[in-house]
């Protein structure tokens, strides 16, 4: 579909990305990042990192200071000495302050209740599949010789215990559809998620967002040569959440896992944010967006950033772009992003989506192969008559893009059955066509995925 103007505000930082990336020749837009990035990595040579941080902070934070990127004191503190995973957690000076409030249970109290967490999880740990039961444990195994858990003896008493499980996510917008497997911690069980408040909203660069900058540049490019031509790049943060150290002074959290080869329930203390608390997304993106500045102001490249995805649209013939933030985020700032998933083009995948900059535009399509497996999994489901919270989760997660701004939030009112079901606190809720089912809403489903 055609991205209309004016969908989406974008700030003045990235605005000026933008502006810079669509009227400066290539050449000298080249040798500005170049100039740059040298001036960083003799820089970077003389400090040498401290601690185990998940990137260089010391150096983010001269750099921040001489891009005049200014609010970042309470996110480098935590880089240095850890995030804290329960209170009221936020970043004022990178996002919007929400309204105010207190976690719905105190510190005192998610600890009284952790003997029932340990006995509910350790009842769930067992009921798992075989299968199931390896993967959580290889997924534990990896992690120990990372560093990034440390097993316990004897857990202390101010452990807070989450069970480990996994998620299957079948990646069909892929050219080889695949299963993805992720291992997550249960915050919602340990109650961890229940001690935390979020003071400041995290807002990420949407699908939307990344259309109207593409937009932009295509626009602003156009006018001064109608003849520009135009590219997408894209960047995977590695081990994202995994990168930040976690604080486990006042609550020690502990993963709890079986191992199959004894049956023995084991205990690990996570050292690095979670899957599945709360407070790690507003941590973890704090940091992220951090970086993506950092590449707007430093190398005025219009970098959007969702999560551990950063993506970026620019001139179809600067053939340094992609390599110029890679240097700069990893080679100099010494964070970890997956090389095999860097990726440029004129066609190009992001967010689960197919983006084509012309000077007409921006492109915006699903993608043959999602398509499919979106309309087999609304098949299942009507099938069968029934949808567990888990799989409308999936599912709500899979039909999200039809509730971004770029597709006018055609999906709001058909999903909210969807949606609905997710947060069933049962473990089965029955039929799809019971309250609160979704079997009214295939309609408004399937429009938008013809």
């Amino acid at each position: 579909m055609p991205v209309a103007k004016g969908m989406t505000q974008i700030d003045d930082e990235m605005t000026a990305a933008i502006e810079y990336s669509a009227t400066t020749p290539v050449r000298e837009a080249q040798r500005m990042r170049g100039e740059f990035l040298t001036r960083w990595r003799k820089r970077s040579s003389q400090l040498s990192p401290r601690g185990a941080g998940p990137c260089h902070v010391d150096l983010l934070d001269e750099m921040l200071r001489d891009l005049g990127i200014r609010g970042a004191d309470a996110l480098l503190h935590h880089l240095r000495t850890g995030c804290p995973m329960s209170g009221v957690v936020g970043y004022e000076e990178i996002y919007s302050p929400g309204p105010p409030g207190e976690p719905e249970i105190t510190e005192e109290e998610l600890l009284r209740r952790q003997p029932d967490v340990l006995a509910r999880s350790t009842q769930a740990i067992r009921a798992e599949s075989p299968a199931n039961k390896e993967a959580i444990w290889s997924s534990v195994r990896k992690e120990l010789e990372a560093g990034f858990v440390v097993e316990l003896r004897n857990p202390p008493a101010n452990a807070v215990y989450l069970r480990r499980f996994m998620v299957r996510q079948v990646k069909s917008d892929e050219p080889v559809p695949r299963v993805k497997e992720r291992a997550c911690d249960d915050g919602r069980m340990a109650l961890i998620n229940k001690a935390v408040r979020m003071a400041t909203p995290v807002k990420l660069d949407t699908a939307d967002v990344y259309a109207e900058v593409a937009r932009r540049v295509a626009h602003r490019a156009t006018t001064r040569d109608p003849g520009a031509a135009f590219k997408s790049m894209g960047l995977d943060h590695k081990e994202a959440y995994r990168q930040l150290r976690a604080r486990n002074d006042r609550l020690c959290r502990c993963v709890v896992a079986e191992d199959p080869s004894t049956g023995r329930v084991r205990f690990f203390r996570m050292e690095r944010l979670s899957f599945g608390e709360a407070a790690a997304v507003v941590h973890y993106n704090a940091f992220a967006k951090v970086l993506a500045r950092v590449v707007r102001r430093g190398l005025k490249l219009p970098l959007c950033q969702y999560y551990d995805d950063f993506a970026s649209p620019c001139p179809a013939n600067d053939d340094t772009a992609l390599t110029d933030v890679l240097e700069l985020l990893q080679g100099i700032l010494h964070t970890s992003f997956n090389e095999d998933k860097t990726s440029e083009g004129h066609s190009f995948r992001h967010l689960g989506l197919v983006f084509t900059i012309a000077s007409e535009g921006v492109g915006v399509a699903i993608s043959a192969p999602r398509r499919e497996g979106l309309v087999h999994m609304l098949k299942g489901v009507l099938a069968r008559d029934s949808l567990s919270p888990g799989e409308a989760a999936s599912l709500a997660g899979k039909l999200g893009f039809a509730t971004s701004a770029l597709f006018g939030r055609v999906g709001r009112v058909p999903l909210q059955p969807v949606f609905r079901r997710s947060n069933a606190s049962t473990t089965f809720a029955g039929p799809a066509n019971s309250p609160p089912g979704v079997r009214g809403s295939d309609g408004g489903v399937r429009a938008v995925v013809p």
